[in-house]
């Protein structure tokens, strides 16, 4: 259901703020009353290396800068989907430039328990650094870092986690992988969406003709 109604508002060139928005005042009343959903929407502009997006309450992505390394994490948005009527989310820019990295995951990688105790999580700051330290590498290698690690933390992979890690270039190059090593490439992406556990690439609308 979710899906059905996110491509729909897609198809009809909403900005992400407005998207977001839309889907809270439809689903509000159709999720239980101690279910919610979090989603990420992000539309990049390649030509004008800009990425707009919304965030209501995923994990923050983080967009690691190439030029010094700087990690800014992607917060701005509002709240949970489904759980407050009439929300309003806001939306933010960041410019890119080439080699700059952005990744996209879910509360399933830094809630990772270690084997040691289950109050001992992974952490948004052990996540930040592994992926700044690594962020100069090709996608694949910065995922495979980061699985590493997490590994390493809890004992075995945790198969609930899934990460998307977008490296701007020419080609708009992106690589996924989830903890159960599922890989797949995608080129000439567009918009990114992130919505509970699952992330997915969407192909943005053509924009409609102006009438002559």
């Amino acid at each position: 259901m979710f899906k059905m109604a996110f491509q729909s508002l897609v198809s009809e060139g909403h900005s992400p703020s407005k998207l977001l928005t839309l889907l809270n005042r439809q689903f509000v009343n159709i999720i239980p009353e101690d279910d919610f959903l979090t989603v990420f929407y992000g539309v990049i502009d390649p030509a004008a290396m800009r990425l707009t997006y919304s965030n209501a309450g995923h994990p923050k992505p983080l967009l690691c800068k190439a030029r010094g390394r700087e990690i800014v994490e992607l917060g701005t948005g509002g709240t949970i989907i489904g759980a407050f009527p009439g929300m309003h989310f806001e939306e933010a820019h960041e410019d890119l430039e080439p080699c700059d990295r952005l990744l996209v995951y879910t509360d399933g990688l830094t809630e990772t328990c270690s084997d040691r105790s289950r109050f001992d999580f992974y952490g948004e700051s052990r996540l930040k650094e592994v992926f700044r330290s690594s962020s100069y590498l090709d996608e694949t290698t910065v995922l495979r870092r980061i699985l590493d690690d997490v590994t390493a933390f809890h004992g075995n992979a945790q198969g609930d986690s899934v990460l998307a890690c977008l490296g701007k270039d020419a080609t708009c190059l992106v690589n996924f992988l989830d903890i159960r090593l599922r890989v797949g490439y995608i080129r000439s992406l567009r918009t990114l969406h992130s919505e509970g556990n699952s992330i997915e690439p969407i192909q943005s609308p053509r924009p409609a003709r102006r009438p002559a």
